[in-house]
């Protein structure tokens, strides 16, 4: 065998194969430019029963590709003649029900950190930092922390949202999305491009954490049911009052609103 490349979905779920290296290997599959693949073991191609059962017994003969599974002693050249050949579908499907079992449970554990008022995000809003030596909790961050309290200042002088970001990027304030990205919080290229937009202020007038107040679970995505993500109403948030120091007394605040 000749290495061609190899592809790594981290931090990917398992359950669809909507994933940007997946999709990067059957372009060159049908490209003729790879003839076999090879797994460590078949969780780590796929957990989703029918769909992993339809490229292992349908797209990849038909394309003539070799599938090989090391752990699990599979090969699609001599599957046939192989008395354990039957035990890939059972295997697939306890795959499935191992990533919906350790969704679920991931799941219910974010629900009651964020109830005891723990931060669960990526990264902390815009004017606030993860702690140093407590991820779960977040404090001012000195660089954004008074940005965040001129915008609600200028707001409560009766600057426009717009104004207010036209301010900030005539004075070149990194936007959000672009600070992140200097701090290397994300890599993508795209965010070194963004600009304050009126719709950023907004959400930021409007944003109780500068309270003090921990409010998270805006969204809710759930992998194992195949539902992506999507915004919940402030009715189903979990707020959770007086977790951090706040940048925004409730004076200035409600002025704001």
């Amino acid at each position: 065998m000749e290495l061609c490349d190899i592809y790594c979905d981290n931090g990917q779920t398992g359950i669809h194969f909507e994933r940007p290296e997946f999709e990067r290997l059957m372009k060159d599959v049908k490209a003729g430019v790879i003839d076999c693949i090879v797994v460590k073991d078949l969780s780590r191609f796929g957990r989703n029963y029918l769909e992993t059962g339809n490229y292992l017994e349908r797209v990849f003969p038909f394309l003539d590709i070799r599938f090989l599974s090391i752990t699990d002693h599979f090969d699609s050249l001599t599957t046939e003649c192989m008395s354990d050949g039957y035990m890939i579908p059972l295997k697939n499907i306890m795959n499935e029900m191992y990533s919906r079992d350790i969704s679920k449970k991931v799941g219910a554990s974010y629900v009651l950190r964020q109830q005891r008022g723990e931060f669960t995000g990526a990264w902390a809003a815009y004017g606030y930092r993860k702690c140093a030596n407590e991820p779960h909790r977040i404090e001012p961050d000195e660089e954004t922390a008074p940005i965040v309290r001129e915008i609600f200042e200028m707001r409560r002088m009766g600057i426009s949202c717009r104004g207010i970001a036209d301010s900030f990027n005539r004075k070149g304030i990194p936007s959000p999305s672009h600070y992140r990205y200097i701090k290397g919080f994300v890599a993508c290229e795209r965010y070194t491009r963004v600009l304050w937009q009126a719709q950023t202020i907004r959400k930021i007038l409007s944003n109780q954490v500068y309270l003090g107040h921990m409010v998270q679970g805006r969204k809710r995505a759930s992998f194992y049911e195949g539902k992506k993500q999507k915004a919940l109403p402030a009715s189903e948030w979990t707020i959770v009052r007086d977790t951090h120091e706040p940048i925004i007394t409730e004076e200035v605040f409600q002025a704001v609103q």
